[in-house]
């Protein structure tokens, strides 16, 4: 007889959350948290940068809070990876950025592998999920090729598969059309184990046994789902305010500055760089790019270091390859470099538009232009390079993030091929969507 899909799961175990305070960047994203939670059905609803989705990661156990503590059945989920990968399940907003296999069988079979489960047994049990959703002609399919709502499903029965107490569901339903977006939420409906639903949609909570209203960080209100309506009171939405560029978090000085004369003195800081072999200048010329940062205010410093973590794996191949050869000062020389070249140019594209990037580009291909060439093509590709950039370190950050969720290790390299496969699948979001819209005519 066929098992349910949903009766993979029918633990439940108590949230609590106790002074939970959570800081990035400086910012006060959330702060004095406290509640506990045992109902089966959990809501948590807010407008747009209310703090939702880093109350998922915090439960998830993904990020650690600044302050308090935040556990499931007594178990600290930040400190102890290996419970809480039994206890704690999580389904991210974009199935994008949680998928990490090219197969559906694979996705849905890594985290039983973490697990420790052996290689016949992680076969057998994802072939049973696959069977009880009715999808076991998905096995071989290839994730790339599902729809959007496809994809939510493997990760939702990915997470189903390693039977967590509690389950958190970052507005899992964005995006889905309204036939998906019923199915998805008839088998959440049936799931045996806790649900944390975070939504901006008061209606996704129907049937729900508490709701909870997260504003500015801090909870406004906490009750039963009837008659729960937040957005009666307050108007949900994005208040009004523009985002300034890709990666500052605020505005500083030189936002202000033309981007021709930024992009002019980026090249030639570049030159200067590539011209001088001594450490102490290379070094002298890293302490002065901090300081640059350091006159955006610390938050702004702060971005730009979360930046440049991207540039470890490098640093450290070249530090160890140097040493081994005892070529030390040669060692420090190549590694200032690169890290001041690269910081330069991160705090171009923290504080400059990609559309006044065009610009400078369009400008210094006037000559090409003169003699009957095209150049709209260059002209984005070499400021889509430079501004997308940072974004490839973010992507690069969820990613690690997908591995922490389902496995007490560190992912290392073992994310550059799934990083390289969303890289080049992104490009080609990047032409279709310019194409569309007469990017690249």
């Amino acid at each position: 007889m066929s098992l349910h899909p949903t009766s993979l799961t029918d633990r439940s175990a108590e949230l609590l959350l106790d002074g939970v305070a959570l800081r990035l960047s400086g910012r006060v994203v959330l702060e004095g948290l406290s509640f506990s939670a045992d109902e089966r059905r959990i809501g948590i609803v807010g407008r747009n940068g209310s703090g939702k989705t880093s109350l998922a990661r915090l439960i998830a156990g993904l990020i650690a809070p600044s302050a308090g503590q935040i556990t499931i059945a007594a178990t600290d989920m930040a400190r102890d990876r290996k419970a809480a990968l039994r206890s704690v399940g999580i389904l991210f907003q974009n199935p994008d950025h949680q998928i990490i296999f090219p197969t559906v069988s694979e996705e849905v079979g890594f985290g039983l592998t973490q697990l420790g489960h052996d290689k016949a047994e992680v076969a057998r049990q994802t072939g049973a999920i696959l069977q009880r959703f009715g999808k076991g002609h998905w096995a071989d399919a290839a994730t790339h090729s599902l729809s959007q709502g496809q994809k939510q499903l493997v990760c939702l029965m990915a997470v189903l598969a390693m039977r967590p107490a509690l389950i958190v569901l970052d507005e899992p339903y964005s995006g889905l059309d309204i036939p998906t977006r019923r199915q998805l939420m008839r088998y959440v409906d049936r799931v045996e184990a806790s649900v944390v639903l975070i939504s901006h949609d008061p209606a996704t909570l129907m049937g729900f046994d508490r709701v909870i209203w997260l504003d500015q960080g801090k909870i406004r209100d906490d009750g039963p789902r009837r008659g729960f309506c937040p957005c009666s009171r307050h108007r949900c939405g994005h208040g009004g305010k523009r985002m300034i560029s890709l990666t500052s978090p605020v505005r500083i000085w030189a936002h202000d500055m033309r981007a021709g004369v930024k992009l002019g003195l980026l090249s030639l800081a570049t030159v200067a760089l590539f011209a001088s072999e001594s450490p102490l200048v290379l070094g002298g010329a890293a302490l002065g790019v901090g300081a640059l940062y350091l006159t955006g205010g610390a938050r702004f410093a702060r971005a730009g270091l979360d930046g440049l973590r991207m540039l470890w794996p490098f640093l450290v191949v070249i530090a160890l390859w140097h040493g081994v050869t005892g070529q030390i000062e040669a060692g420090v020389a190549v590694t200032m470099r690169l890290l001041t070249a690269v910081a330069l140019a991160n705090f171009v594209t923290m504080t400059t538009q990609l559309s006044d990037m065009i610009a400078v580009m369009s400008w210094l291909l006037t000559p090409l232009r003169r003699l009957g060439l095209s150049t709209r093509a260059l002209e984005l590709s070499v400021a889509l390079v430079v501004r997308f950039a940072p974004v490839l370190a973010q992507k690069g950050g969820r990613l690690t993030e997908s591995w922490r969720a389902r496995s007490p290790r560190r992912a290392g390299w073992k994310i550059v091929t799934p990083l390289a496969a969303l890289a080049i699948d992104d490009a080609e979001y990047v032409a279709e969507a310019l194409r569309a819209r007469g990017g690249m005519e």
